[in-house]
């Protein structure tokens, strides 16, 4: 068919989109000129090509089959044409993941030092994050103290809610937590325990975003026993 070559080279760069835009071309080519046998033969084995190379899934074996290539064309458009919905959608939804990965890449979530936190992690962490804040309003440290850890405790709230969360931060607050381990008292083992399973649940969604295996135990990175009273 004239012109196939500038239609195909026109088509857009996903092959389920793609194939139902050709199957388009060829139609208006069918309504608006009278094709020749070898326009139709070029049709024909670019399907089965197509459709072979880029694993689509639409069985066109029986009209192939068929000796007029005019008529196998003709069968091939209707199985397109039938399946239109479905072949668009898978596109669009191939098309969609491709621009969220452009997105990750873009914002840095592809990046070292990123987890990507699901709903249950997300919960469990501010249920840490509160008890902490309790823990350190009823503890006997100065007030400076107090509020220097209400502010970054402020930071790891809004940094949970995030599409992807930055982990230095915790781990930052990690090591601020160890400098007041000492002033404390009674309320250093708790607030030990709450820190520690907050970094266990980071550690380990930061680890399952970068492929990683951590070793086993109860948490990935530890802090400092407190101090025997």
């Amino acid at each position: 068919m004239q012109g196939m070559e500038d239609a195909v080279g026109q088509l857009p760069q996903d092959p389920q989109t793609a194939l139902v835009r050709f199957a388009e071309w060829v139609e208006s080519r069918r309504r608006n000129s009278s094709p020749s046998v070898e326009g139709y033969i070029r049709v024909k084995l670019f399907y089965a090509t197509f459709i072979k190379r880029y694993n689509i899934q639409l069985d066109i074996t029986e009209a192939l089959s068929i000796s007029t290539p005019e008529k196998s064309v003709a069968t091939i458009q209707q199985l397109v044409f039938a399946a239109r919905e479905r072949l668009l959608e898978d596109g669009i939804e191939a098309s969609v993941s491709d621009l969220l990965d452009q997105y990750e890449s873009k914002v840095g979530l592809n990046s070292f030092g990123f987890a990507k936190l699901n709903d249950d992690e997300k919960r469990k962490i501010h249920a840490n994050i509160n008890k902490i804040r309790v823990i350190v309003n009823e503890s006997a440290i100065s007030d400076r103290k107090k509020n220097a850890l209400y502010g970054k405790l402020d930071d790891l709230a809004s940094e949970v809610d995030r599409i992807g969360t930055r982990t230095d931060q915790f781990f930052a607050f990690m090591g601020d937590v160890a400098f007041v381990m000492g002033d404390m008292a009674t309320k250093a083992k708790p607030l030990l325990d709450e820190v520690k399973d907050m970094i266990k649940t980071v550690g380990r969604a930061r680890a399952r975003q970068e492929g990683v295996s951590l070793p086993p135990g109860d948490t990935p990175l530890s802090l400092p026993a407190p101090d025997e009273e």
